[in-house]
């Protein structure tokens, strides 16, 4: 069987990422090789070993010479994949220009004199007002003690928009963010001298020594962590991930080049990924179109799990985030294996035709044509 050239292979599809590919991926590269073709050029019968070579043979790639390392990641990878994986350069760029300084022995300044004193000093402001409102008004148990408050020196070491995350959480009664706050620190005097402070600080541009910036970063994290564990639906974790929390984490814990990923990303990928495809799924899939998105997995289901006696179920909810992203290869798999249903095989070259697909169904992207085909399912039954 003649090969095909390096430059037609699936996305995703490598030699070592062959190699380690589970059955349910090889079984996609098949369907999308044979769908390219126009016809079925290779069966998904048989071991996955067995598939595995077939596929190997049929691209023309060398399994005995693919790296022992895995790949990361061997599904396929989508645009918008790519594009979340690069949306962070410019932190890891800052991050090398921070390490080389401070091993020079000198100091990161971030901003220059001019933009940043001001609004660190803006931003801290509003965080010890808000923190003595909220020792005023706190319970017994949560009571913070004004000694615990401060403007001392140390707190031109927070990053900006640290501090600022931190008091969108703390107005929100997130106590590890409360606490953040009030770690900033001892409060001299009463509110009224602190709204004075600014003209008794040291004029000097924020400083972010490596020690202090990696707690913040640290505590910055748990948040996001903890909002992840809080999340009910759909909506929050697509929020979760263009509030930036999803990336943030990854960046944090993840593997990159230059370092192996950190233990706890082991309890974390599962959340991330699962919400890194469902905003795949969105941005690509469905272009965007959140209304649309949201409509599509909202579907009827009983309060109590049974119908009504009348019939009719009892209310509208979203299907979960587990059973959306779990349903994203079936759906690729059955829509690759029906575009290579002979209706849509353009008759003069022999090869899957888009116009002959759109004559069938229009517009409708390829989750509105698998449940349109009945064939949409999720978990271990069929869609409600």
């Amino acid at each position: 069987m003649a090969s095909i050239c390096a430059s037609e292979l699936p996305d995703g599809l490598t030699a070592a990422s062959l190699k380690v590919a589970r059955g349910s991926e090889i079984a996609f590269w098949i369907a999308r090789a044979n769908a390219a073709a126009g016809k079925r050029l290779m069966t998904k019968n048989g071991r996955v070993d067995d598939q595995r070579q077939r596929l190997a043979k049929h691209f023309g790639l060398d399994l005995m010479d693919a790296a022992e390392t895995s790949p990361i990641s061997v599904a396929p990878k989508t645009r918008e994949e790519d594009i979340k994986e690069h949306q962070f350069s410019w932190l890891r760029k800052l991050g090398d220009e921070w390490s080389r300084t401070a091993t020079e022995g000198k100091e990161f300044v971030l901003c220059d004199r001019s933009s940043g004193e001001s609004a660190v000093m803006d931003l801290l402001q509003e965080a010890v007002g808000l923190i003595t409102k909220l020792a005023v008004h706190a319970t017994p148990s949560t009571a913070l003690s004004h000694t615990l408050l401060s403007l001392d020196g140390r707190t031109q070491t927070e990053n900006n928009e640290t501090v600022s995350a931190l008091i969108g959480a703390a107005r929100g009664g997130d106590s590890v963010a409360i606490s953040r706050l009030s770690s900033l620190g001892k409060l001299q005097g009463s509110v009224t001298a602190v709204s004075t402070g600014p003209a008794t600080l040291p004029h000097s541009p924020p400083v972010l020594p490596h020690v202090a910036s990696d707690a913040t970063v640290l505590g910055s994290c748990q948040l996001d962590i903890e909002s992840m564990q809080r999340a009910q639906n759909l909506r929050d974790a697509i929020e979760q991930v263009e509030s930036g929390a999803v990336g943030r984490i990854r960046e944090r814990y993840g593997p990159r080049d230059d370092r192996a990923a950190e233990a706890m990303w082991g309890r974390l990928k599962g959340k991330v990924t699962k919400r890194e495809r469902l905003y795949g799924l969105l941005a690509g899939t469905f272009e965007g179109d959140k209304e649309n998105f949201f409509q599509f997995f909202t579907v009827s289901a009983p309060t109590d799990g049974k119908k009504q006696r009348s019939g009719k179920w009892s209310k509208l909810k979203l299907i979960s985030l587990r059973l959306v992203v779990e349903a994203i290869p079936h759906c690729q798999r059955d829509l690759a294996d029906e575009r290579m249903n002979v209706r849509y095989i353009d008759p003069a070259s022999g090869r899957f035709s888009e116009q002959l697909w759109r004559e069938a169904w229009g517009d409708q992207n390829d989750w509105h044509v698998w449940r349109e085909l009945g064939k949409e399912w999720y978990g271990s039954r069929k869609a409600l």
